[in-house]
Formats: C-alpha cells, structure tokens, sequence
C-alpha cells in the first residue's frame, strides 16, 4: 500500500468530512484513509473498521487518485422508483382523514384495499395494500377496530346487567 502523506489542510478537511459523514459506508472509507495516515497497517485498520484488507487498500487508491473526502462518499444507485413518491404521499394522507363516503363509497371507513384501489385510480399508478399500510404508518396514522354504537340505549339494559343469569333465562 502506498504511504498515505497529508497536508494538515488536507487532514483537517478529512476530518471535517469524518464529522459530517451520515452514511456509514462514507465514514468507514474516511476512517480508514486517517488511520492509513496515522501508520496504520492495512489488516489492522480492516479488523478495526470490520471489512476485508482489499477494501483498505482500494479506498486509500480511490483518495490519493481524487484527493477529495466527498470523492469517497457513494455514487447515486439505480434501482426501482417508490411505488409512492412525496406527491402520491401527500394525497394518501388527505384521503386518509376524510371520509370514504366523500368520494362516493358506502361505507364509513377506509380499508387499505379500498385506499389502494382508490390512489391508484387518481394517480395512474397502483399502490398494493402492504405498501398503502406502510406508507400510512409512516404518516402516522394507526389502525383501530371500528366501534359501533346503537343509535337508541336499550331501555331494559340496566335490568338486563343487573338480574342474575337464571332470572335472565326464566324472563326471556
């Protein structure tokens, strides 16, 4: 491995870097570039950050090639688009605190097949019900059981929890 010699401008900016880093791949491509710096031997700086010896090696040639601590961050990954992006987000999120029968369903609440179903048809691309749950938990909406409520109390429902269960069996 090459020796790895810095500038105490360019130690200071990877060190800044090392502070700043979010992803944890980044500060591991950053630590072992300061440790190499240090003197460090390849394998121990690999045990110490838990990859192999081949990985130490590549990224310190990746940071005496570009001489950059943001030259070692990832590159933007391919990959499939979110079944929801923000847009479609925003508009589960306003379906979800209204009511289903605004929109023309005769029932009183939303289910994730009927959100689901409904999205789709509004934005052109189909959500499943996994990924319509998920998004609504991570809006912060929860689940709970529908209670129904009689729209009349039951006149005889103060004798009905009061009177033993054989007296109940006799009257009815």
């Amino acid at each position: 491995m090459p020796t790895v010699l810095l500038s105490p401008a360019a130690r200071r900016a990877l060190e800044r870097a090392l502070a700043a880093a979010r992803d944890r791949r980044h500060w591991c491509r950053l630590r072992a570039v300061l440790l190499a710096a240090e003197g460090a031997d390849p394998p121990g700086i690999a045990h110490a950050l838990g990859v192999s010896r081949a990985s130490v090696y590549s990224w310190v040639a990746q940071y005496l090639a570009a001489r950059d601590p943001d030259a070692m961050a990832d590159a933007p990954r391919s990959g499939r688009r979110p079944a929801l992006d923000a847009a479609a987000r925003e508009r589960l999120a306003a379906l979800a605190a209204a009511s289903p029968r605004d929109f023309g369903y005769h029932t009183f609440g939303w289910t994730a097949a009927l959100l689901a179903r409904h999205l789709g048809a509004e934005t052109g691309r189909p959500a499943s019900e996994p990924t319509v749950r998920r998004a609504l938990h991570a809006l912060g909406f929860r689940w709970k059981r529908p209670r129904f409520v009689l729209a009349r109390r039951d006149p005889e429902r103060e004798g009905k929890k009061t009177r033993p269960l054989r007296a109940r069996r006799r009257h009815a």
